[in-house]
């Protein structure tokens, strides 16, 4: 019983037995009287700067994975401000460059507003051998529209995605207290925590319309349920609003309802969409009334922007709070809204309007998230590149950014080679030698003695045991 707690005013994790009682083994966790359940971590595709070409192209294959799909599933996007940033592999470098240019990075990102988001998958099943049939199906959907999932498997990472969403204090696992005495948030652990749910979809559904809520400035929990619907009993339901509407006095909207409902009807019939029932369920956060309140406020608004509605979960917030939990769970009764597979696949969970390479180093910020470039991912095949720009566009600017910043994070060699200018630049680069124990970093280099061995023996640090060059060939 979810709503059971409105007899206390605060909670033990002892006295939440559906919580307590979560099982986790083997890749799987056991959630008490509802079975097992597979979670995915999703990658995302950036929509914002796509085509509109690219945009159908996503969308549609999204759709023909619902269409596909034989039983729910709930995808939940993560939203929590971010406290950890990408220079801890600058500051590492040990230099007092590398550590001047980490101080100055922490101080510009934090004052930036920064949201880290994460995207989850959550595959219910009955047993672990339709669990396995069902998870198979879906990697390989997935995997054909780009979109490879990685699956979690290992107890500590399914626990540290599950106490994200259930307390502030990541070293434990499960809230300790919950206080449910007000109607209007819950607070758990000291964090206070509001749910409201999806009322009321826009009038008109576009590619990625909820990308203010999926992947704005606001740090959201939010979970997208997806049920699929009997496509008998959505043609009945239909065709009895199609006679009410018919029975009734003429007038325009009633003729462009008719019109609607013969081509959705239709569809039905060909099979090129099936009914669905989506619940969308968001949750606020702040360490204390104040911010909630003012997070909460900042987000009606932008939902009336998107000319949608918002409700506020009363004396249901302990289960809108748990509905965002990547653990699916049956939804609350008289919630979520019939709607067809177009619409769900139009609400597009997997944009995001960012750059995050794996292994880059900081380059800006994008959607609320630090962007991260490098040259050197592993999944690139080589580490070409192409700087694109105008005349003053910045490129060489940008470019001297990204390569020091590779150079204290990865520890990037940088040669600098122009055939037209040799002696000039050769004594530019003499200036910034950053080699392996290189004592006269800001020394004008001697030219090599007869000695040297360097490959390109134009300039040469003498006293640089690692016979770093820095020239101009």
């Amino acid at each position: 019983m979810l709503n059971a707690y409105r007899r206390r005013e605060t909670l033990g994790l002892d006295e939440q037995q559906d919580l307590a009682q979560l099982q986790i083994a083997d890749g799987v966790v056991d959630v008490p009287k509802l079975g097992p359940q597979a979670v995915y971590r999703v990658p995302t595709v950036n929509l914002d700067t796509a085509s509109a070409a690219t945009r159908r192209g996503a969308r549609a294959q999204w759709g023909a994975i619902l269409n596909a799909l034989p039983q729910p599933i709930q995808v939940v996007v993560c939203g929590t401000p971010a406290t950890t940033l990408p220079v801890e592999r600058i500051k590492a470098h040990g230099s007092p460059h590398a550590q001047d240019l980490a101080a100055w990075l922490s101080a510009h990102l934090q004052g930036a507003q920064l949201v880290a988001r994460e995207r989850f998958l959550v595959v219910p099943a009955e047993d672990i051998e339709t669990l396995s049939d069902r998870c198979a199906n879906l990697e390989a959907s997935m995997r054909r529209i780009g979109l490879p999932m990685e699956r979690l498997t290992s107890p500590e990472a399914l626990r540290d995605a599950l106490s994200g969403f259930l307390t502030p204090r990541r070293h434990q696992f499960g809230p300790a207290i919950v206080d449910v005495s007000a109607s209007d948030r819950l607070t758990v652990d000291g964090e206070c925590v509001r749910a409201l749910d999806l009322g009321k979809l826009p009038p008109t559904i576009v590619t990625d319309w909820a990308s203010p809520l999926l992947d704005g400035d606001l740090p959201l929990d939010i979970s997208i349920d997806v049920e699929p619907l009997d496509l008998a009993w959505a043609k009945l339901q239909l065709d009895a609003r199609r006679n009410a509407l018919e029975s009734s006095a003429p007038t325009p909207g009633r003729q462009v309802a008719l019109e609607q409902i013969a081509g959705l009807r239709m569809a039905y019939e060909r099979r090129q969409t099936l009914p669905m029932r989506m619940a969308v369920t968001v949750v606020v956060r702040g360490p204390d009334r104040h911010p909630l309140e003012r997070r909460t406020k900042r987000l009606r608004q932008r939902v009336k922007d998107l000319d949608a509605e918002l409700r506020l979960l009363r004396w249901e917030q302990r289960a809108g709070w748990l509905a965002v939990d990547p653990l699916r769970r049956p939804p609350l009764p008289r919630r979520g809204l019939p709607v067809e597979t177009g619409t769900v696949a139009r609400t597009y969970p997997w944009s995001a309007g960012t750059l995050a390479v794996e292994g880059g180093v900081p380059f800006g910020v994008a959607a609320s998230t630090v962007v991260t470039l490098t040259m050197a991912a592993p999944r690139n095949k080589n580490r070409q590149c192409c700087w694109y720009g105008t005349s003053g566009a910045g490129k060489g600017y940008s470019l001297r950014v990204l390569l020091s910043r590779e150079r204290f994070a990865n520890g990037l060699r940088v040669y600098g080679i122009d055939q037209d200018e040799q002696a000039e630049y050769a004594g530019r680069s003499a200036t910034t030698c950053r080699g392996r124990g290189c004592p006269s970093a800001r020394s004008r280099m001697p030219r090599p003695s007869r000695s040297c061995r360097c490959p390109i023996p134009t300039w040469c640090c003498g006293t640089c045991t690692s016979r770093t060059n820095a020239t101009a060939a």
